[in-house]
C-alpha cells in the first residue's frame, strides 16, 4: 500500500529569490460535519477494532514549505472557482483572478483557502520561515528529505501490533525532520527528558487510515473514521517525561494528534494536525504541568484541546507501569492556536480517579488569543436539542469524580460558528453519579473562572443558550458547586449576553455578566 498520498487538485509553486520550485500537495482526512458515533460495518470494524463506531470522513489538502528571508507562491486551483475566502482573514493579503491565488510571506503563517465556500475541500497553507538546526544534544535522529519507513530506516520499527513507532529515544536527544521529509511513523517518549522535535516536514500515519487502499477515492458517505484498539497517537509523551518540545512539524494523523501523560515542562509550538476518526482530539492530555501550546492549526474531528486528570475511554492510553502519578494539571498556556472542530474546541476536565486525597485538581489554564475559524459539530444533520444540551459547548468545564477545576481564563478569543452549527458557546457543569459520563461519579466544584473579550459570530442561529450547571446532589457532597464565573465583554452576534444567554440550575454562586 502507498505510504505517501499526494493531489492534483491544487498546485503550489514557490519562488525565493530567483529559485521557483513546486511544492508538493498532500491529502489529508477531516470529519465530514455530519453524525458521529456511527454503527460500523462488519468488515470495517474487523480491521478498526478500537470502538465500533465512526464518523464519515472527507478528504482535505495542505502544502507546506520553508523559505529563508521572504518568498512568492502562486496556488492553481480548480478551474471555474468563482470565490475564495481565506481564514483568518487576516493571515495573509492575497490576490486571486482566473483560478490563480498570487500571495508574499516574510514570516511564518498558517492560512486555509475554501473555494466557493467549500470548507472542506479547501487548501491549507503553512509557510515556515527556516530555522537553524538545533544543536548541543547527545544524540541526533535526522530525516532529511524524501519519505522514511520502517522499510527503509533503522530509527523506525514495526511494534506487536503493527505500528511503525520511533520509540528508542534517550535523553537529550534531537529528531529533525526537514522540509521535504515525511515519517511514517509514531514518536513515543516514555520516561525521557530534554527531546526536541522540530523540522518543516511531516509526521504521517494516514496510510493507516481507512480509505487508504484506494488513495482515499470513496464516493461521499463510504469513508469511515473509525481506529484500530491499539492506534498510537502521532506524538506520545508519558511516564514522567519532561523538557520535552515539539515544534513546527505536520501531524497528519491515524487517531489523536499529541497525546500528553503524567509529564512535565511541554512546549507543543507551530504545530499542524490533522484527526478524523472517532475519539480523535488534537491534543489530548492529563496530570500536566507547565505546558505551553503556541501558534498550533489544530483540525480535529473531537475536541482540539483537552485536559484531564485520569484516562478517557482509550485503554491503551493509560500510561500503564508509571507509579509516580500526580493528579494534578497545572500552569498551562494556549495561545495563538487556530482551531476547527467537529466536538468541542476546548475541554477541561471531566475525567478523574475519585479520590479525595490526593483529589485531581486543574487549575491555573489560561487560553487567548486563538481563532476557531469553523464549527462543523454535526452541522450538516439533525442535532436534537437533548443531545446538544449534554455534551456540547465551544468552552467546555466539566467537574467528576470528585474533581475541582478552577483559576481558568478564557481571555481574546474568537470563534466562528459554521453554518448549520448546534452548540452552545459555554457548558460548565459539575455533574452527579446520575447524568455523570462514561464511568465517572459525582464532580465536586468548579471556581473562579473569567470569560474576557470573547466574540462569537457567524451562523448562530441554532446556538442555544450557555448552561452553567451542578447536578451533583447535596447528599453525595454538599461542598459541590460552581462558583465565580465572569462574562467581560462576552459577545454573541455583537451583542453582549445578558442572563437569558446563560441557563443557570443547582449550586451556582456569584455568576457575573459584565
Amino acid at each position: 500500500m502507498k505510504k505517501i498520498f499526494e493531489s492534483d487538485k491544487y498546485t503550489l509553486r514557490m519562488t525565493e529569490g530567483t529559485d521557483t520550485k513546486s511544492v508538493p500537495v498532500y491529502t489529508s482526512l477531516l470529519t465530514d460535519g455530519g453524525f458521529n458515533n456511527i454503527t460500523l460495518p462488519d468488515d470495517v470494524f474487523k480491521e478498526y477494532d478500537g470502538l465500533g463506531m465512526g464518523t464519515h470522513t472527507v478528504r482535505t489538502y495542505f502544502a507546506s514549505f520553508e523559505f529563508e528571508n521572504s518568498a512568492s507562491a502562486e496556488i492553481k486551483l480548480p478551474s471555474g472557482v468563482k470565490n475564495i475566502e481565506i481564514k483568518p482573514e487576516n493571515a495573509v493579503k492575497a490576490d486571486f483572478s482566473d483560478d490563480i491565488v498570487r500571495f508574499c510571506v516574510s514570516e511564518s503563517v498558517n492560512f486555509v483557502i475554501n473555494p466557493d465556500g467549500d470548507i472542506f475541500g479547501g487548501l491549507r497553507v503553512f509557510c515556515n520561515k527556516r530555522k537553524p538546526i538545533p544543536t548541543g544534544f547527545e544524540h541526533e535522529i535526522i530525516f532529511r528529505r524524501g519519505l522514511h519507513t520502517a522499510d527503509n530506516c533503522d530509527y523506525i520499527r514495526t511494534d506487536e501490533h503493527g505500528t511503525p513507532v520511533i520509540d528508542a529515544v534517550p535523553d537529550n536527544t534531537l529528531i529533525y525532520i526537514a522540509d521535504g521529509a515525511v515519517v511514517n511513523a509514531a514518536i513515543v517518549l516514555r520516561g525521557v527528558h530534554n527531546v526536541h522535535i522540530c523540522g518543516a516536514g511531516t509526521l504521517s500515519l494516514i496510510d493507516r487510515c481507512h480509505g487508504a487502499d484506494r488513495d482515499f477515492d470513496y464516493p461521499d458517505g463510504q469513508m469511515w473514521g473509525a481506529f484500530r484498539y491499539w492506534a498510537v497517537p502521532n506524538v506520545y509523551v508519558r511516564s514522567g517525561s519532561s523538557h520535552i518540545t515539539v515544534e513546527d512539524i505536520v501531524l497528519n494523523c491515524e487517531f489523536r494528534g499529541v497525546v500528553l501523560r503524567n509529564c512535565d515542562h511541554i512546549s507543543l509550538r507551530n504545530l499542524k494536525m490533522f484527526t478524523s476518526t472517532e475519539n480523535a482530539d488534537g491534543i489530548n492530555c492529563y496530570n500536566t504541568s507547565d505546558l505551553l501550546v503556541d501558534g498550533c492549526w489544530i483540525e480535529s474531528a473531537d475536541d482540539c484541546f483537552c485536559m484531564y486528570n485520569s484516562c478517557d475511554s482509550i485503554p491503551t492510553l493509560f500510561d500503564d507501569g508509571y507509579e509516580d502519578v500526580k493528579p494534578v494539571c497545572r500552569a498551562v498556556e494556549v495561545k495563538n492556536c487556530v482551531m476547527s472542530s467537529n466536538a468541542r474546541p476546548i475541554v477541561l476536565g471531566g475525567h478523574a480517579t475519585g479520590s479525595t486525597d490526593p483529589r485531581c485538581v486543574i487549575e491555573d489554564i489560561h487560553i487567548h488569543d486563538c481563532r476557531v475559524i469553523e464549527t462543523p459539530y454535526r452541522a450538516f444533520c439533525d442535532n436534537p436539542t437533548e443531545y446538544s444540551m449534554y455534551w456540547s459547548g465551544f468552552m467546555r468545564l466539566l467537574s467528576q469524580s470528585e474533581q475541582i477545576v478552577r483559576n481558568i481564563c478564557f481571555e481574546n478569543m474568537v470563534i466562528e460558528v459554521t453554518r448549520g452549527s448546534n452548540s452552545k458557546p459555554v457548558h460548565i457543569e459539575v455533574r452527579g453519579s446520575q447524568n455523570a459520563s462514561y464511568t465517572e461519579n459525582a464532580g465536586y466544584r468548579i471556581e473562579n473562572i473569567m470569560f474576557k473579550n470573547i466574540e462569537i459570530k457567524g451562523s448562530t442561529e441554532r446556538l442555544i443558550p450557555s448552561v452553567i450547571r451542578c447536578r451533583a446532589a447535596a447528599d453525595e457532597n454538599d461542598k459541590c458547586g460552581i462558583s465565580g464565573v465572569t462574562f467581560d465583554n462576552f459577545t454573541v452576534d455583537g451583542r453582549r449576553i445578558d442572563r437569558s444567554m446563560v441557563v443557570t440550575e443547582g449550586n451556582c454562586e456569584d455568576i457575573r455578566i459584565e
